[in-house]
């Protein structure tokens, strides 16, 4: 959800950027590897938390697969727990 966010505010930033350094001139700009750092810049905390995601989804549903939830630790869970599955207080 995070980099949903993040996604969204590289894209604000990459429209303001835009219009104030290329608009008008897109040849020049695609040629100067700054202004295409800069333009790309935005969008990069969105990538990195995009992979960090997809590496934590896999490993819980790795995690999941090979959990055995029928032992002792899972009965005793269900034990502490009341009938309607709420804590007391």
């Amino acid at each position: 959800m995070f980099a949903l966010v993040t996604a969204v505010v590289g894209l604000i930033i990459f429209v303001i950027l835009y219009f104030q350094n290329i608009e008008g001139r897109l040849e020049e700009a695609i040629r100067d590897p700054k202004t295409i750092a800069m333009v790309l810049m935005p969008f990069l905390p969105a990538v990195v938390l995009s992979i960090m995601a997809e590496r934590a989804q896999k490993k819980f549903v790795d995690y999941m697969q090979n959990t055995d939830f029928s032992g002792a630790g899972a009965a005793a869970a269900v034990a502490v727990l009341p009938a309607d599955g709420k804590k007391k207080k």
